[in-house]
């Protein structure tokens, strides 16, 4: 709930206690849960993959906030947080996203555009993270001078925007107009210094 509200202190918060108190179960039974917990249902006992999943989300809840949360001075943090997860869910496209944010942050523009690439053939264009992946990729290649590509992308991006008629998108329509606007701007600056 904090993560889709931006209210990333909260969320870093909330998810550090279910993380702590995942651990603290594991101490009190003696057991790692890592694989299965033993659940009740309809009188037979089932076994249900659950706390791995539950520790995954709050891991991915955790570094995604970090990762938003003043930028970049928890990214070394979410990093760590990161890798486990990938290294268990190699396809977590959250975990893919913050990422490719941390690589983003860091101006490694090329690795940050393959992995927003991997999250938008992992996700559809009709989801708002998968826009926002191909976006995100687009705009890395601005960065890395790839001006015809990146405007081709974003305005492949802002075309389906506005198909959605749904005014919470608008500060993305925005976002994603800027950024078109800023890499034809850039574009023919290089074309005037070519002419020198």
């Amino acid at each position: 709930m904090y993560l889709d509200e931006v209210d990333y202190e909260n969320a870093i918060r909330v998810s550090k206690q279910g993380l702590q108190s995942l651990r603290q179960l594991e101490l009190d039974t003696g057991k790692l849960l890592q694989k299965y917990v033993l659940f009740l249902l309809s009188n037979s006992a089932m076994l249900i993959n659950i706390l791995p999943r539950t520790r995954t989300a709050l891991q991915v809840t955790l570094a995604t906030s970090l990762v938003h949360y003043f930028p970049p001075k928890h990214h070394k943090e979410a990093k760590r947080i990161l890798d486990e997860v990938l290294e268990r869910s190699k396809q977590n496209t959250a975990a893919l996203m913050a990422r490719a944010f941390i690589l983003q942050a860091a101006s490694s523009w090329e690795e940050a555009a393959e992995t927003f690439d991997q999250v938008s053939s992992l996700l559809e264009d009709a989801t708002t993270t998968g826009l926002r992946a191909s976006e995100e990729s687009a705009w890395c290649k601005c960065q890395l001078g790839l001006f015809e590509d990146a405007i081709v992308g974003l305005q492949h991006v802002l075309d389906t925007l506005n198909d959605i008629n749904d005014p919470t998108l608008d500060s993305d329509r925005a976002r994603c107009l800027w950024r078109i606007g800023k890499s034809k701007l850039d574009s023919d600056s290089r074309l005037s210094l070519q002419d020198f």
